[in-house]
């Protein structure tokens, strides 16, 4: 059966107050493998390349609001234990830096 693993981040961060015509875009930087995004509870989707970057405005209320990302990554630091040749880079996860950029 397949394996996945998978690095959980989360994050509370308070907006403020959120204006008509404001927009939110979330830059997590630096991604190794995939990974999905949910705002407040809410799947906001998936990203699996560069641009690590999505636009969360509508998933956000005054105030708190919840970041949660989930990085699904490869098997490379498994197979750096184990004698095979699908050895690849070790690096694995959120390398960031997370940034919310929020503008009129």
């Amino acid at each position: 059966f397949p394996v996945t693993i998978i690095m959980y981040y989360r994050k509370t961060l308070d907006i403020g107050s959120i204006k008509e015509g404001m927009k939110a875009i979330l830059d997590l930087s630096d991604v190794v493998a995939s990974c999905e995004i949910r705002v407040n509870g809410q799947y906001a989707g998936i990203l699996m390349s560069h641009p690590y970057k999505m636009d969360i405005t509508k998933y956000l209320s005054n105030g708190k609001n919840e970041i949660e990302i989930l990085v699904y990554s490869t098997l490379s630091n498994h197979y750096q234990t184990i004698p095979t040749p699908y050895r690849g880079e070790p690096d694995a996860g959120l390398m960031g830096p997370v940034k919310v950029f929020v503008y009129q």
